[in-house]
């Protein structure tokens, strides 16, 4: 596969005409500007050190958002072979098992690329809607009557013993955007490939159906019991760090009131569909507890968002109190991800943690109650 893409790259290609590299990729970022949704068919060809090679094809849908830093577009996509989807929302990321009716999220932004080595995060061209030219250290362009070919190469990497690292993109020159690509190294000399070609590209449809919003499988599928988080399990057992914040209402609620009392903290935010697909169970038992010395409160952080919060809370009519978080309060807790739920016994002491929803909640709940 190797010798093919260097003679296309070589042999076929006329040179007169070609436009500098910086011209064609300010060309192509404009293009991509023009951009709102893109939808498109993937195949792609992996070829590891060991000689073996791997065929995989999807189908991607997106919305650009320019102002997303991550990927730079919101997307859905599933590979043709497996009952899996992945959605991004600009928040944060859904793996979901459609055999299991399961879903797994990523909120911490740090490890939302994670979602590319998912089934069908595999299929997504990133290079299609924000072309990444980072770190490349020089530059060729080529062209055919319809095509350009533009190639960045990366400095070699002795740590890990990675040369010959560049990619090739192949451009339509109709719509100037990248349509195919090789991502290429060597790992101790022997070669790695992966090619995607991109097939049946719509842009701007009008009928595009994907509406990052529309998480209906909520309803139908169970939140995946992450493995259990070393760092917030070692708050078990721990007497609870004292805050004093603002309500959604204005009034001020201080953890002195905690004493004597079973108290529990949802860490939410608005943009989090599976903290407000929970929040009707901490109403449950906000409203089954409330007069047997159990208080439940709501968390949110994003302060940009609190007006739309605001209007979240009073539409579902949650009854429980809202607070305004802070950076003592995630760190005190913490919060890298949400939802996250924090139990503290009648004595002050933390007796469970758990991030993402959990039936073992409830029962925590049930049984310092009737301690």
């Amino acid at each position: 596969m190797r010798t093919i893409f260097t003679l296309i790259f070589a042999t076929t290609l006329i040179t007169s005409n070609a436009q500098n590299a910086e011209e064609l990729i300010r060309s192509v970022m404009d293009a991509q500007k023009k951009l709102k949704t893109v939808s498109y068919c993937t195949q792609r060809t992996d070829t590891f050190t060991t000689g073996d090679t791997r065929e995989r094809s999807g189908k991607v849908k997106t919305i650009r958002d320019e102002a997303d830093k991550e990927f730079g577009f919101q997307f859905w996509a599933k590979r043709d072979d497996l009952n899996n989807e992945v959605l991004y929302d600009g928040r944060m990321t859904y793996d979901l098992d459609g055999d299991k009716k399961t879903y797994r999220t990523i909120t911490n932004r740090e490890n939302f690329y994670h979602v590319l080595g998912a089934p069908g995060g595999q299929m997504v061209f990133k290079d299609l809607l924000r072309l990444d030219t980072s770190k490349a250290k020089t530059f060729e362009v080529k062209e055919t009557t319809d095509k350009y070919f533009l190639r960045m190469s990366y400095a070699d990497n002795t740590e890990y013993n990675i040369t010959n690292r560049f990619k090739l993109l192949t451009i339509d020159k109709k719509t100037m955007l990248p349509i195919e690509m090789t991502d290429h190294l060597e790992a101790l000399e022997k070669p790695q490939t992966s090619h995607y070609i991109i097939k049946d590209i719509k842009i701007n449809d009008a009928n595009l159906n994907f509406d990052p919003a529309d998480k209906n499988f909520l309803q139908a599928y169970q939140q995946e019991v992450p493995k259990p988080n070393k760092v917030l399990q070692s708050l078990v057992g721990k007497s609870f760090s004292a805050f004093s914040l603002t309500a959604f209402n204005g009034s001020t609620v201080s953890s002195d009131a905690f004493k004597g009392k079973v108290v529990l903290l949802d860490f939410w935010e608005v943009w989090c569909g599976p903290c407000i697909a929970s929040m009707p169970k901490v109403q449950k038992l906000w409203d089954q507890y409330k007069d047997k010395n159990f208080l439940a409160y709501g968390i949110m952080n994003e302060t940009d968002q609190l007006a739309s919060s605001k209007l979240l809370v009073e539409k579902k009519n949650f009854a429980f109190p809202m607070l305004i978080g802070n950076e003592k309060i995630k760190q005190d807790y913490h919060l890298n991800a949400v939802p996250l739920y924090v139990l503290i016994d009648k004595q002050g002491t933390i007796s469970f943690v758990h991030e993402g929803y959990s039936d073992e909640l409830e029962k925590a709940v049930e049984k310092l109650i009737g301690e």
